[in-house]
């Protein structure tokens, strides 16, 4: 693949720039590990959080090429004309995990999934679960959940004592009459949703419900706390689970642990078991697929950019969405200002900080990817590329990662449009050199927008969750 040069492209970016198309991407959010509890009930506090997006399909989109570039009256393009120096490699494969020690499984990884029409069929409440459902099917591990209605279920329905056939999610009302009966996570402080918004509760072997049975687990029961969610009273409400959400608690119902459970050195690998990721990971695939093998597992070819890096916070780790991991508290998190030639951050006056991973999903290695920054108008247009390197090699089933500043050739920045929101996007497998079994996951974006000059920066209270973080 040939990369676009920097000098080439100042006509490039004024041309995407100012072309317009695609809907602005929304900000997103993604609670650190502590808002997750280990004690069986996940505390997802705030749950009507926004989920993080991925583009579709972003890599046949009519990005700026050379042979564009070279057709104008800029200079031609030469093979000497490659792209930025590679990027140190932080590779993290999942070869070496000890899966014993992560979790259990299902007697049968294929269960029908008895979801309460609560989540009314054709709404958007009902197709958060049924998304969240989907992920859970992969040709390499023998897994599925067909998704069928049910009425309303009472606690004894929910849980009965006999062994379950099913598995179930219903909303659960902890001031109801028979919580009492409810075998798991029960504390002083649920209807204020201080101890569980929503929780996973196992049917294990030895014939009991909760915590502490005997592996494999037979069935399990996806509670969503009644209290804690508009929508459980008002079916108009859009405060519900969302996908994310329900993806992590299938994950538990399906034998996996949350990270803190993990042994150390593997900690530093994505999951869904860190909450509010919006697809599985690496990690996520490869339990799976080592936990419900797949007899005559067909060859899965697939990567992906991931919306979330998980970078080092003293002596543990903590997750950070694309574009919020640069500067420091006091201003809005995606502005930026020119100055002195080069692209600053208004928080901190030097060029933004980012932060990408990008995931082998796939059942076999794969060569060094192309992968690229690019910038274009949130209205839409074509992407202008601002870097572009090759990766590493990766084995199947890891993930790798770089974070640094992003540094933009003065010559791209006088076509940058004052005041107007930018879409950043990293983007992998840009020459569409794999024959991908999901090309939808290629790429992720972020809000950005250049103001006049830093005395025009907004000042903003708080602080960014991803400010202290270091690669």
């Amino acid at each position: 693949m040939k990369h676009c040069p920097m000098h080439t492209l100042g006509r490039a970016l004024r041309n995407a720039l100012s072309a317009t198309a695609l809907a602005a991407c929304s900000d997103n959010l993604v609670q650190p590990d502590a808002s997750i509890s280990d004690t069986g009930g996940d505390n997802l506090a705030s749950p009507d959080a926004a989920q993080m997006a991925t583009d579709s399909n972003a890599d046949d989109d009519g990005s700026t090429t050379p042979d564009d570039i070279a057709s104008s009256e800029d200079a031609p393009t030469t093979d000497a004309d490659t792209a930025s120096e590679a990027r140190p490699s932080n590779l993290r494969t999942t070869a070496d995990v000890r899966w014993a020690l992560h979790g259990g499984r299902l007697v049968s990884g294929r269960m029908t999934f008895a979801v309460s029409t609560r989540f009314a069929p054709g709404s958007n409440a009902r197709s958060h679960i049924v998304e969240a459902a989907a992920w859970y099917t992969d040709p390499a591990a023998d897994v599925g959940l067909t998704v069928v209605e049910a009425p309303p279920m009472s606690v004894a329905e929910l849980f009965p004592s006999e062994a379950p056939t099913v598995a179930r999610m219903d909303y659960l009302d902890t001031r109801a009459a028979d919580y009492g009966g409810f075998p798991c996570h029960r504390q002083p402080d649920d209807v204020s949703c201080g101890s569980w918004v929503m929780n996973m509760c196992p049917f294990w072997s030895s014939g009991d419900w909760g915590g502490g049975g005997t592996n494999p687990r037979q069935s399990f029961v996806i509670s969503a706390n009644a209290g804690c969610y508009g929508h459980a009273s008002d079916a108009t409400s859009g405060d519900y689970p969302k996908s994310h959400g329900v993806a992590h608690e299938l994950g538990h119902g399906f034998g996996m642990i949350h990270t803190p459970d993990w042994p150390e050195a593997d900690r530093g690998l994505l999951s869904t078991m860190q909450g509010r990721m919006p697809i599985l990971t690496a990690y996520d695939l490869a339990f799976l697929r080592r936990k419900y093998p797949a007899l005559d597992a067909p060859e899965v070819v697939d990567v992906a950019a991931s919306p979330v890096s998980r970078l080092t916070m003293g002596s543990g780790y903590d997750n950070c969405p694309f574009g919020d991991f640069d500067g420091a508290p006091g201003m809005v998190a995606d502005e930026v200002y020119v100055a002195d030639g080069a692209l600053l951050d208004c928080a901190t006056g030097e060029p933004p900080k980012v932060a990408v991973t990008w995931f082998n999903l796939g059942t076999d290695p794969v060569p060094g990817l192309a992968v690229a920054f690019r910038m274009r108008r949130s209205s839409g247009g074509q992407p202008a590329i601002l870097d572009a390197w090759t990766t590493a090699p990766m084995p199947r089933e890891s993930q790798d990662h770089w974070a640094g500043p992003l540094v933009v050739p003065p010559d791209l920045l006088a076509a940058v449009p004052v005041d107007v929101p930018l879409r950043l996007e990293f983007a992998v497998d840009t020459g569409d050199g794999l024959e991908e079994s999901d090309e939808d996951n290629n790429s992720v974006t972020a809000q950005m927008t250049v103001v006049a000059s830093r005395a025009a920066c907004r000042p903003r209270s708080g602080t960014r969750p991803c400010a202290t973080l270091v690669p």
